[in-house]
């Protein structure tokens, strides 16, 4: 995405625990998404402009990293 085309960027987090799975997004409907790597996909709206992430698995994936200790 070109961030001089945005004069606000906004960000909306939401995390589904029931399927334990993190969205980042701008707000921008996504016409397609790509898969980036496991777990890992990219959404585009119809110019090709990233509009947001989904991460799977969520805190499997970064509890190790934000809890080094095991602590929660």
């Amino acid at each position: 995405m070109k961030m001089d085309k945005v004069k606000d960027p906004k960000l909306f987090i939401r995390y589904y625990d029931d399927t334990d799975t993190l969205v980042l997004w701008n707000g921008t409907p996504a016409k397609e998404g790509q898969i980036v790597a496991e777990h890992l996909t990219s959404e585009s709206d119809a110019n090709g402009d990233v509009t947001g992430i989904v991460l799977e698995h969520a805190a499997k994936l970064l509890g190790p990293y934000l809890f080094p200790n095991g602590e929660r």
